[in-house]
Order: structure tokens, then sequence, then C-alpha cells
């Protein structure tokens, strides 16, 4: 039998027999059995519980859900809000998370996990893999890095599509080193090449053509020769 102690529940058993007698390895695997059960019973019992939760806050005037939940269970709304934000996400399929500690639960279901995060998870539990609260965590995180770092480009995109004339020489500055920056990590030591290119471009005739056009086809690179070439044309 294989086991996991990092919040992702028990695996299912690999048929070891541990040298031991006939009977005591049936008692063996029966209690495996019932421990596996009982696991997924937990999270059941959390989607469950944020079921009930949901149907009792309907019923509730405007500030007497907090009232309740603490002459009750003596819990805060943020804890109910764990409980209630799962069953929203997974209470009409609690098989799909059965496998996944509460803790994962609730990271995953957080209305802050992006969908795609969520998307992987579930392809990982159901390839038998599943992650734990940490790790699903931790993709949240690289994925909202990424999604920040794309939002920076758009920005410094935008920003140089304004009119400079009504940016302060310090913020010209500030934007042509975003600028510069992104060229470098995108074109590297190509960036030379761009310099000599759009030395004698209009920006915003640039940044029109940037816009309206369609990815080149990567078999087909433009140089600094064919930029010369074309501007004597």
């Amino acid at each position: 039998m294989d086991s996991r102690d990092d919040g992702r529940g028990p695996a299912e058993g690999v048929g070891a027999t541990y040298g031991l007698p006939a009977e005591a390895l049936a008692l063996l695997n029966g209690c495996a059995e019932r421990i596996r059960t009982a696991y997924r019973g937990e999270t059941r019992r959390v989607l469950a519980i944020g079921r009930d939760l949901k149907a009792a806050k309907t019923h509730l005037r405007h500030g007497q859900f907090g009232r309740w939940l603490r002459e009750e269970f003596g819990w805060s709304e943020r804890t109910a809000q764990r409980y209630m934000q799962a069953a929203r996400v997974f209470g009409d399929e609690p098989d799909t998370v059965s496998d996944l500690a509460p803790g994962a639960v609730y990271a995953l279901s957080a209305e802050s996990t992006p969908a795609a995060v969520r998307t992987a998870v579930l392809a990982r539990v159901e390839a038998g893999a599943p992650p734990d609260a940490c790790e699903i965590q931790a993709e949240v995180a690289q994925v909202r890095k990424a999604e920040r770092a794309q939002r920076a480009e758009m920005r410094a995109v935008r920003d140089l599509s304004r009119p400079l004339p009504f940016l302060s020489a310090q913020r010209k500055a500030a934007l042509a080193q975003r600028a510069a920056s992104f060229i470098l990590t995108h074109l590297g030591n190509e960036r030379r090449t761009l310099a000599r290119l759009i030395e004698d471009v209009d920006p915003k005739a640039l940044i029109e053509a940037l816009r309206a056009m369609e990815t080149p086809d990567p078999g087909e690179p433009i140089s600094a020769i064919d930029f010369d070439e074309a501007a004597t044309r």
C-alpha cells in the first residue's frame, strides 16, 4: 500500500504483501480502503457544508448571516465563504475533487484562481496525480506573474502610442527605458539591427503598421539590407 503525507490524500494500493500472511494482509487492505473512503468523505463533507451554508444565507436578512455563524458555530464569515465557494465550484461534481484534500479544494475553488490553473489541476487529478494546496498556490502565482508581465508589455505599447509632446522629459525617458528593456528581452543582440531599421521611421507610422500587420513567416526574416533596399525604391 502506498500513501502520501503531503495533503493530497492516500494513493491507491500497489499490491505489496509486506511478507504478511493472507489474514493480516486482508486486514491491512481493509484498513487502507476505509481510510481512502473516509478521506474522500472529508472533501464531500466540505461541499455539503458549503451547500447548507448557501441555503441558510438565503433565508437570513442582511447582517444576520454573520451573527448566525458566530452563534451556531463560532465561525467568521470568511470561514463560511471558503465552504460556500467550494460548493459553488464543485458542489455539483463532488467526485471531481474527491481525491483532493480540503485545503487543495479551497485553493482550487477560490475566485482568484485562474480558470487555466483549475483546468490543469483537474486534468492532473483525472490522471491520478492530484496536487496539494501548496502546488496549486504556486501554479496560481506563476500564472499571475505571467499575466502581470503581459499587462506591463501592453501598457508599454499603449504608452508609446500616446502623443509625446504632452509627456514630461522624465516620463519620456522612463518610457524609452521600458521599451528598450522589452526589446532587449525579446531581441537580444538583434536590437542593433532593429535600431538601424527604425532610425528614420516615423514612430506613429511604425506603431500603426505593427498593429495592422500579422506575424511574419519565420522562414522569411527581414534584415537591415532588405530595409535599405525598400527605402530606396
